[in-house]
């Protein structure tokens, strides 16, 4: 004869269940949601990495400080900026401040808050846009770009103003070169990579998670390197 579970049973399978869901669905839930930013900003890396490309082809230029959306004067260049994101990105609206595009600050990834935060992502002549993707875009093409080595700003954060808003999360850095090359390249900081990959990648962790030293940009870099996983 077959015999039924016992309601104490029951509630034992039950307590258990619960347990586990609630020590699990939220690294679950966590992990996701990582995934799904690392996503978006895969696809915004693309995309800026095409709109540079295009760009040079359609000015048949080698050099983007030879770009007619490159200018030495603040204002013009603020709205050449804009000028670009118009022309080579899926553009959902332009902003006028970093404020109407991105959340008013951001924390580093141990929780702790970072003082004048909006300035790791707004310039005197940056254009700043939302996509529709709902990504959030601050760009400026003239930013440091005085030389062969020197480099454009660029900063996403790939879920707008929503949060977390905290670097290497949602908020990432990253550079476009006068040779059109778009990323981080390893010389951005004054890093040891005479010594085995893991201590490289030990130090670049540090400047991810505990830096103010551009952490968005290390995290991106970081990401690149562990095949766009989180390990940090």
């Amino acid at each position: 004869m077959k015999r039924g579970f016992t309601l104490a049973e029951v509630l034992i399978a039950m307590t258990i269940v619960g347990i586990i869901s609630v020590l699990t669905v939220p690294s679950v839930m966590q992990n996701t949601f990582t995934k799904a930013n690392i996503a978006k900003l895969q696809a915004v890396h693309a995309q800026v990495s095409q709109a540079v490309k295009q760009a040079m082809v359609d000015e048949r230029i080698n050099d983007l400080r030879d770009s007619e959306f490159v200018s030495s004067t603040a204002n013009q260049q603020q709205s050449l900026n804009i000028d670009f994101i118009e022309k080579y990105f899926n553009m959902s609206k332009s902003c006028t401040t970093v404020s109407d595009c991105f959340a008013s600050s951001y924390k580093e990834i141990k929780n702790a808050s970072l003082a004048n935060s909006i300035n790791y992502i707004k310039t005197d002549k940056a254009g700043y846009a939302i996509l529709t993707n709902g990504a959030a875009i601050a760009l400026d093409l003239s930013s440091q770009m005085t030389s062969s080595t020197s480099k454009a700003h660029f900063v996403v954060d790939v879920n707008g103003k929503e949060s977390p808003n905290i670097f290497g999360r949602d908020l990432f850095q990253f550079f476009i070169y006068p040779d059109g090359f778009v990323g981080v390249k390893e010389d951005t900081w004054t890093l040891d990579d005479d010594e085995d990959a893991a201590d490289f990648n030990t130090q670049l962790t540090s400047k991810c998670t505990n830096s103010t030293d551009k952490p968005a940009a290390a995290c991106f870099l970081l990401l690149q390197q562990n095949n766009w996983k989180a390990d940090y």
